[in-house]
């Protein structure tokens, strides 16, 4: 552990640019662990378990952009830029940790804050599910995450037959081994 005083500042351009590609890509799998541990750490996110957990957790970037301005624990668009200002001025912190740690500690937060909020919300791309390639698992077989917006599904489902022109996709949710999800009509009885 460093001496009270002299922890090694963050490289925050490494940072910045590392989140900037998660955006531009659109994929969260570009995340990096240097990265993942610095959000964890100090932008009030939890673990997930591991990177791979939080990258299925946020991969809706449009989530993950949001979070990163408010942290997990708070609605405040301002919160983790107030915290960022308590990090580097605290006399306490910079005591403990350094005056270059805190400031650099601080400025990756901002730096991070200012790229989630220069991004807009990221178009899906034009097939109607995405995916995203995770680790390998048992005897070399791959997982990986399907998303598809309500919409896309619920065109496919009517293209189908599988549920009619006049209803409606509300929600899904997965059960064990099955799909569960409900649709909306008009019904005709209480007209």
């Amino acid at each position: 552990m460093p001496k009270d005083g002299n922890w090694k500042p963050y490289n925050v351009d490494y940072l910045e640019r590392n989140v900037r590609e998660v955006f531009k890509s659109g994929d969260i799998g570009k995340l990096t662990k240097g990265t993942y541990d610095f959000i964890i750490q100090h932008m009030g996110f939890i673990a997930h378990y591991d990177l791979l957990g939080f990258q299925c957790e946020y991969a809706d970037l449009e989530l993950f952009r949001e979070k990163l301005q408010t942290s997990e624990y708070s609605q405040d668009p301002e919160y983790n830029l107030r915290w960022a200002d308590s990090c580097e001025f605290d006399g306490d912190f910079v005591k403990w940790y350094g005056e270059a740690y805190c400031r650099s500690k601080a400025e990756g937060i901002r730096r991070i804050v200012a790229v989630a909020r220069s991004q807009f919300a990221q178009p899906m791309p034009p097939i109607p599910a995405w995916e995203l390639k995770l680790t390998e698992r048992r005897g070399g077989m791959k997982e990986r995450i399907i998303r598809m917006g309500l919409t896309d599904l619920e065109k496919i489902l009517k293209e189908q037959g599988s549920i009619k022109k006049d209803e409606f996709l509300n929600d899904a949710h997965i059960e064990p081994n099955e799909l569960v999800m409900r649709v909306l009509y008009e019904d005709k009885k209480s007209s």
